[in-house]
């Protein structure tokens, strides 16, 4: 009988490429930010007034709107080089933090319209899942790299005879 960590089950040959549900929940934060960052990129990109008068703001800075749109487009891209180069979601972490502290600041001195609240409770909650899945998902990538390293390789991958 071996030892294992509760409520592990134990990993056969089969399982060593496959993802934890810790990496799967990290892809699809990810996913939903990327698809957040290019929805609102092409959002303020094409209609820049209708997002501008939305927030409370005067419609005749189109290009603020405009050039946040882009920010937004390469903020999405970063996130995605981040996670696929690197395997890790430290920009996604600390862009999401950082805008929902300025919101929260913001909106504790000056208040903000619903549209800035509802953007503070979603970035506020992607920061947290991401930072709560963090760990887990990188405990479940090692893992996976240590049972590669030592499951059996199969016969045919190794065999140079022409069968």
């Amino acid at each position: 009988m071996a030892l294992q960590e509760a409520g592990s089950v134990p990993a056969g040959p089969k399982d060593v490429g496959r993802p934890g549900p810790a990496e799967v929940a990290e892809l699809l934060l990810v996913a939903v930010a990327v698809l957040q960052g290019l929805a609102l990129a092409l959002w303020l990109g094409a209609f820049p007034r209708s997002a501008l008068e939305l927030c409370g703001l005067a419609s005749g800075a189109t290009l603020f709107a405009r050039w946040a749109g882009a920010l937004h487009a390469a903020l999405a891209l970063a996130y995605v080089a981040d996670f696929v180069g690197l395997r890790r979601i430290a920009i996604l972490l600390a862009t999401k933090g950082a805008t929902a502290l300025l919101l929260l600041l913001v909106w504790m001195a000056e208040g903000l319209p619903l549209v800035a609240l509802a953007i503070l409770a979603l970035d506020a909650a992607t920061a947290l899942t991401g930072a709560l899945l963090r760990a887990p998902a990188e405990r479940s990538r090692r893992a996976r790299t240590r049972l590669r390293l030592v499951s059996r390789v199969p016969v045919e991958a190794w065999s140079s005879g022409g069968r």
